[in-house]
């Protein structure tokens, strides 16, 4: 496991590590937190996150590391692209359970900066929420469009808190979400108010070849209009912001 770029890097060796270290056996499984960066444009129609990503891969020669299936499925001058977490994870034999939020504050003021300002513990206009709710969306579209027969093992819980590596700190015993598909009726211990996500990623390592929908848990709210916005409840509310370590609740 890892969080931030320790949690893409889970993703992208967990393979190498499992066949290399586990060769004969061994429970090996894999999860990230806070590393499903997405290859997502900025809120203005650039793309300055992934130009740097792949100009790193090439001026490190990290092709070198990357997933081989994962490169074979893309023509030559799109192999970079495997340094991100959906295209990697695609091709990993390795059960991952993604712990993340679809609205990662590193994401969004790294990946979607935007001359539209960082608002969410302010005043946000109808306009700055759909712009941070599209920005959601895409994040669980980017998840779900790893190919189901590949996900075998799989998993996630992508809450919709504004926090960046929260799954390790605060989020642990703290956020809650229904399994995807359950339509709030989870079994289990929390039926009717979602599942705590140490019991997720509980059940997830307990389990067996899974599909990967027995253990995804997927956001089931979008920002409101109200401020502080936040739609979980379980989400660290601005008087709590000192200790939901890795919350970033204040503009730049």
């Amino acid at each position: 496991t890892g969080c931030s770029a320790g949690g893409l890097s889970a993703i992208l060796h967990a393979d190498y590590i499992r066949e290399h270290l586990f060769p004969v056996g061994g429970v090996v499984k894999a999860m990230p937190i806070s590393g499903f960066f997405l290859l997502h444009g900025d809120g203005d129609g650039g793309s300055p996150f992934p130009d740097q990503m792949k100009k790193m891969v090439t001026l490190h020669h990290a092709k070198l590391s990357l997933s081989k299936a994962c490169m074979l499925s893309l023509p030559v001058d799109e192999q970079w692209k495997c340094v991100f977490a959906n295209y990697s994870l695609a091709h990993s034999a390795t059960p991952t359970f993604i712990v993340d939020s679809a609205l990662d504050s590193w994401q969004l003021r790294n990946i979607y900066t935007s001359s539209t300002p960082f608002c969410i513990n302010a005043q946000c206009s109808s306009d700055q929420l759909a712009v941070l709710n599209k920005y959601a969306e895409d994040f669980v579209s980017d998840l779900q469009a790893v190919p189901q027969e590949r996900g075998i093992g799989h998993g996630a819980f992508v809450d919709m808190c504004v926090m960046h590596c929260a799954g390790y700190h605060v989020g642990w015993d703290r956020f809650r979400l229904h399994r995807a598909g359950s339509n709030g009726g989870d079994k289990g211990r929390h039926t009717g108010q979602g599942t705590l996500l140490r019991d997720a990623v509980r059940r997830w390592w307990l389990s067996k070849g899974d599909a990967a929908a027995e253990h995804t848990y997927l956001p089931e709210c979008k920002l409101q209009a109200t401020p502080p916005h936040q739609c979980m409840p379980s989400c660290c509310s601005e008087e709590e912001a000192e200790r939901c370590v890795g919350a970033a609740v204040k503009a730049p």
